[in-house]
């Protein structure tokens, strides 16, 4: 019942954005027709990515956008809960009650006791990372996508790999419908 933030967490599992950095601060200027602009600094020094835009996530900002009022190019695309940019507290907040109660009812680790193995906002990455191997795109476009180097895109999803079937390859968009249609039922 809460379209931000069913929103933020298309944008963090369909995009692969950093959530602090680059899913915060994005503004609607940065939704192009086919790609998304993160900007960010890596390392001290500026740097932004073309990132696909994906059918089912272009069609989540859409409405977000549509019941926002169709805020301005310059307005941020998740506002905080004020309607304004996030503040660190505003994330925490947001991380610590939405996003560990959303991550629980989906069954994952979610709670204060599961320590370094519960799901962080951060770990959605991989989900757009994964989508994109299991549609058979080469390393070096996901490292791209993601604004990784393949050196280390290869470290953090090699097991990811070593489970694909090239034979079995399907569409994101796909494979996004297809989870959406199961959870509708």
């Amino acid at each position: 019942d809460d379209l931000r933030s069913a929103t933020l967490i298309s944008l963090l599992a369909y995009a692969g954005p950093r959530p602090e950095s680059e899913a915060l601060p994005l503004r609607w200027a940065a939704i192009r027709r086919r790609t998304i602009l993160f900007q960010a600094t890596k390392r001290g020094a500026p740097s932004e990515r073309a990132t696909r835009l994906l059918a089912p996530l272009a069609e989540d900002l859409r409405t977000w956008r549509a019941t926002c009022g169709q805020p301005p190019d310059a307005a941020p695309v998740i506002p905080n809960a004020h309607g304004d940019h996030w503040s660190g507290s505003d994330w925490d907040n947001w991380r610590a009650r939405t996003f560990r109660a959303a991550a629980a009812a989906a069954g994952l680790r979610a709670g204060k006791a599961d320590g370094a193995l519960r799901v962080r906002p951060r770990d959605l990455r991989s989900s757009f990372a994964t989508l994109l191997i299991y549609e058979g795109q080469p390393p070096p476009y996901v490292a791209e996508q993601l604004g990784h180097s393949p050196a280390t895109l290869m470290r953090d999803y090699a097991r990811v790999w070593g489970d694909f079937d090239p034979s079995q390859r399907v569409s994101a968009e796909a494979q996004i419908d297809q989870v959406r249609s199961q959870i509708h039922r």
